[in-house]
């Protein structure tokens, strides 16, 4: 039997600055993120069995000086989580995060960024 571990985080951030590549002509000074992350069941739980505290993931997205358009801003948080998961020797299949500007934005847009440790990972696809 494979077994994985799915964690999802949602969470609200908002941009370091305006950029001229971001959405601001709509009004968008604040973004909502969801995170979906894959894990083998096999991983470790830290001393409060817990794979890793929730809060320490909006914490990690809260510290980054987010810029750009969402594309850039999608790199940025996985250049952040991906190594904060390695140091705590989480075994991370897959990375899906979604940036989207405010839940009623008009127009709505909706972006997600993929992370796979290994192509086999994507028969895990979508993590709904």
């Amino acid at each position: 039997m494979i077994t994985y571990y799915v964690m999802t985080r949602t969470g609200r951030f908002r941009p370091l600055e305006n950029t001229d590549n971001q959405c601001k002509g709509w009004g968008h000074s604040e973004y909502h993120y969801t995170l979906k992350l894959l894990f083998d069941g096999s991983a470790k739980l830290n001393d409060k069995s817990f794979l890793i505290d929730h809060q320490d993931l909006d914490d990690a997205i809260q510290d980054i000086e987010l810029v750009g358009s969402c594309e850039q801003m999608h790199k940025q948080i996985n250049e952040k989580l991906v190594p904060l998961l390695a140091r705590k020797n989480l075994p991370l299949l897959v990375c899906k995060c979604v940036i989207r500007p405010t839940l009623d934005a008009r127009p709505p847009a909706v972006l997600e960024f993929i992370s796979l440790k290994s192509p086999e990972f994507a028969a895990c696809l979508p993590l709904v």
